[in-house]
């Protein structure tokens, strides 16, 4: 009878022994897994910075331009007023045949656009 239990005890320990090899090497495959994936993350991040501070430079230039245009587009808007004025102070008939002359230029802009424009 002490030899059936040295037996099966020996026999439990070994499937213990390959059970705990097999988790072992779950494990570590599990592991490397994960280090892999963090390796890809990384390199995403790393390409995701990259792509930031060039937006950033890109918007750095935009604002540049937007405030070179500035001025311009104020003085432009003060004239604006300053047309929208002279215009007020004609005589109606006068004041009608500009809106006309204006709409007709511009629908012809918008109709001949696609031709003008293609290269």
């Amino acid at each position: 009878m002490n030899q059936n239990i040295e037996y099966s005890l020996s026999e439990v320990l070994s499937k213990i022994d390959s059970k705990l090899d097999k988790l072992e090497n779950k494990i570590d495959s599990k592991f490397n897994d994960l280090s892999s994936q963090v390796n890809d993350l990384s390199k995403d991040v790393n390409s995701m910075k990259i792509d930031i501070a060039t937006l950033k430079e890109g918007q750095n230039g935009l604002n540049k331009r937007l405030d070179d245009w500035k001025p311009i587009i104020t003085k432009n808007i003060d004239k604006t007023d300053n047309l929208s004025e002279k215009v007020g102070e004609l005589k109606n008939w006068r004041q009608i045949a500009i809106i006309i002359v204006t709409a007709l230029i511009t629908s012809l802009f918008w109709i001949f656009r696609n031709q003008i424009f293609t290269f």
